[in-house]
């Protein structure tokens, strides 16, 4: 095989040979060694945008809580809360899962949340495998 390296290769092995974490590959040729980096595609950073409308076809005292991920890696899924006041108050009974996790691509979501007076007071938390939460919102009122 060519790697684009000078010599007859002799031995391949492969592991972490720069400590970042991913798999190296180690080449012998007879013309020395050689170390080819694995190099991972740069990580595209989570970003969500949400809204809320409240005229939801379950009657009055509902809304509908629409968000959408540009790129979905390492989570584990969603949740839906209201601050008001500092308070926070989750909105789902249950995570809501991680769809676009198994490509790594962005999704859209609703789920269905009680009426409030000013409607800014809904975010969504993305809760990663590590278990840490990143928040964005509020949602915009539409």
């Amino acid at each position: 095989m060519n790697f684009g390296l000078f010599g007859t290769p002799l031995a391949l092995l492969a592991g972490d040979f720069d400590g970042d974490g991913l798999r190296d590959l180690l080449v012998v040729s007879s013309s020395g060694i050689f170390v080819l980096h694995n190099e991972s595609p740069p990580t595209i950073p989570l970003h969500i945008n949400a809204s809320v409308r409240f005229d939801s076809p379950l009657g009055h005292g509902s809304g509908t809580l629409t968000w959408t991920t540009n790129a979905e890696r390492d989570l584990l899924g969603f949740n839906a809360i209201e601050i008001v006041d500092g308070v926070r108050r989750q909105i789902n009974r249950t995570l809501v899962p991680c769809f676009g996790c198994a490509d790594g691509r962005g999704y859209a979501y609703t789920t269905i949340v009680p009426k409030h007076h000013s409607g800014r007071s809904f975010y969504i938390e993305a809760v990663h495998a590590d278990h840490t939460i990143e928040t964005f919102g509020p949602a915009r009122k539409e």
